[in-house]
């Protein structure tokens, strides 16, 4: 099953969140995220690998979706204050994305050990939400008098190559993530 059980107790990662351990790790992946924010990967002119998102998928799977969706907040407004948006201008639609984004890989990493079937769950909630969120909101903010679908249709092509790219990168980080978590007792299940 791809959906663990824990992953939806929310109670318990609310309890979870507010221990100091959990917090200072929240923070640091909201850091790492800043951090990765400077270390996007230019593909080619349209396509662009922005590994931020290794961190909101990895307090996903620490912490569950409430900490997956924090980290993917807080880490969006942090990462466009700290960098200025490195040219980019801040739309709240991208944080809402991100979001929706921590919430979901929270939903398909947490609580189990990571397969390579979780991994590509976790790569798909990034492909649909670039795919049909993100679109949306390019469409507000630069193509206003295009229709949703024509758009969406110019970016499958960029968003199947990313999937592809982010099924592999996603279940190796996560695994040694989970390993290393794992093996040091540093998960909240072992608490």
């Amino acid at each position: 099953m791809i959906i663990n059980k824990k992953a939806l107790n929310f109670k318990k990662q609310i309890r979870n969140l507010s221990s100091v351990q959990s917090l200072v790790l929240c923070a640091f992946f909201v850091a790492i995220y800043i951090v990765l924010y400077f270390c996007n990967i230019k593909l080619t002119s349209d396509i662009q690998f922005r590994p931020g998102y290794l961190a909101i998928a990895a307090a996903g799977m620490y912490g569950g979706p409430i900490m997956g969706a924090l980290t993917g907040a807080v880490g969006d407004v942090l990462s466009m204050l700290v960098t200025g948006g490195q040219g980019e201008v801040f739309f709240f639609g991208f944080t809402v994305s991100y979001t929706l984004m921590g919430f979901f890989f929270g939903l398909v990493l947490h609580g189990g050990p990571i397969t390579a079937a979780r991994g590509i769950a976790a790569a798909l909630v990034e492909f649909l939400v670039s795919l049909f969120v993100n679109t949306y909101w390019l469409m507000i903010m630069y193509y206003s008098g295009q229709n949703y679908l024509a758009l969406m249709v110019t970016r499958i092509p960029k968003c199947l190559i990313m999937l592809a790219i982010s099924s592999v990168v996603l279940t190796i980080i996560m695994k040694a993530l989970y390993t290393a978590f794992s093996r040091a007792r540093f998960l909240p299940e072992y608490k």
